[in-house]
């Protein structure tokens, strides 16, 4: 994702990378290395990987410039990031893609609600379950329009 092309976000003249990992590398760098942020090992891991992801994206970047007599930009700045809530330890396993309580009017929703009760394995089952307790909502409280 080219961060600074998104509205409000000014690059200064400079790309701004996000680079995403897939979930069988997240689960796979994970697996035995779980550390406490702030240690050397933590910080020691996220380097590692902010150099695997900048030399693999720098590779897809190489491909696409092929053709061109450009070179891709080089990283002046590079870093990981663990996102430990990404890794929900218990999910919730029922009927719905979210929680409602009607009569106090409160709703859950999110990448944790999962009919399956397994682990949400990309961003699109929070915003599956975003969408149906929207749905829920406009269907369960009467919204007036105009002049009603």
């Amino acid at each position: 994702v080219r961060n600074d092309s998104k509205p409000a976000r000014d690059g200064q003249g400079v790309q701004q990378w996000l680079v995403l990992s897939t979930t069988s590398y997240s689960n796979n760098l994970v697996t035995g290395r779980l550390t406490q942020a702030g240690t050397d090992k933590h910080k020691n891991i996220l380097t590692i990987v902010a150099d695997e992801m900048s030399t693999c994206f720098g590779d897809i970047l190489k491909q696409y410039f092929k053709h061109d007599v450009r070179l891709p930009p080089k990283p002046i700045f590079k870093i990981a990031h663990r996102w430990a809530s990404a890794f929900p330890i218990k999910v919730s396993k029922g009927s719905e893609y979210f929680f409602a309580d009607d009569a106090s009017r409160i709703y859950a929703c999110g990448d944790y609600c999962n009919p399956a009760g397994e682990r949400a394995e990309h961003v699109e089952q929070a915003a599956l379950s975003g969408l149906y307790a929207a749905r829920h909502i406009a269907e369960v409280i009467p919204i007036p329009l105009d002049g009603e």
